[in-house]
């Protein structure tokens, strides 16, 4: 039987909410960053918010970007939304990129698997090996026609996570769904 007298005092309470300067303390939430929402899954999209090649949306994580792209494979793709050259942001929101994405800072362009597919004044960058400068990947699953990213790789897959409970969802038809205005 659980005790079910009612709270009579905010000394009761105290134990149950954390203090106030936990809120607003830089390195509190530093380490809550990187030690929870990095290693986690966070939401990104429904897959038809990205349904034909060349579709993205991004996901602006505090201090990290996440750009969602579907490929001319039709696979869809997360990636750290961040040029490899000098950390310009690539994109914002959400729209379509018919070939690449370009750079807006000094044009480097990656095509949609996310490879490095051109470098202005590419013979000032000798020794450069394009294999190895195209968009870093990130995590991404797809749950019921939702997508999540998580930025440091590892851990249970979403699948795994929700096995008990997908077959809940499945009447609800998720995936079938189609967004009718901007989410927010």
């Amino acid at each position: 039987m659980t005790d079910q007298r009612p709270i009579k005092s905010p000394r009761e309470i105290a134990p149950l909410v954390l203090p106030a300067w936990t809120y607003r303390n830089a390195e509190l939430n530093e380490l809550e960053y990187e030690a929870l929402f990095r290693p986690s899954w966070q939401f990104a999209c429904h897959v038809n918010q990205v349904k034909n090649v060349g579709d993205f949306v991004t996901l602006d994580l505090l201090r990290d970007s996440i750009l969602v792209l579907r490929g001319k494979d039709n696979e869809l793709r997360a990636f750290m939304n961040v040029c490899r050259h000098r950390g310009a942001k690539l994109l914002d929101g959400a729209g379509t990129c018919k070939a690449r994405v370009t750079c807006p800072y000094h044009g480097w362009s990656y095509n949609l698997r996310g490879e490095l597919a051109g470098m202005p004044a590419e013979k000032t960058f000798p020794g450069a090996d394009k294999k190895q400068l195209g968009l870093r990947p990130v995590e991404l699953e797809i749950l019921c026609g939702l997508v999540f990213v998580r930025v440091v790789p590892g851990g249970p897959s979403l699948k795994e996570m929700w096995k008990d409970y997908i077959h809940l969802l499945e009447p609800y038809r998720l995936e079938e769904m189609v967004p009718l205005e901007e989410p927010w």
